[in-house]
């Protein structure tokens, strides 16, 4: 397991990480220090723990936030996805519309001639 050098609001730390998990591990790490530097701004008083704590709390409320929204157009696409099949099966063919009132129209001209045939031969 390498060991990644971070940065977090000012302070190095050196963490172990899988193989491959470098440049994620670093990713995270700039946005928990993005967190800690605005905390440190405010605050010099704060302790290491305190800074980590509160940028992680922050971090997690934006997660939450984030899942939250996931959620809601997960379920809109559901509602959308249902709403389309349900619309698909209503779709006619403009040929099937055609072929039927093809087939219908040459019933009503085969009736109205056997109705003709049977009017001139009374």
């Amino acid at each position: 397991m390498p060991d990644v050098n971070l940065t977090i609001g000012g302070r190095s730390f050196a963490v172990a990480c899988p193989d491959g998990e470098e440049e994620s591990l670093k990713a995270a790490a700039e946005i928990l220090g993005a967190d800690a530097k605005a905390l440190v701004a405010q605050s010099s008083k704060l302790s290491e723990s305190q800074m980590l704590l509160i940028s992680g709390l922050m971090t997690a409320d934006r997660a939450i936030s984030l899942q939250e929204k996931i959620n809601t157009v997960e379920a809109e696409i559901s509602q959308l996805k249902l709403t389309l099949e349900n619309a698909s099966g209503k779709v006619v063919d403009k040929t099937t519309i055609k072929n039927e009132l093809v087939t219908q129209l040459t019933k009503l001209s085969v009736q109205a001639e056997t109705l003709a045939d049977n009017l001139e031969a009374k």
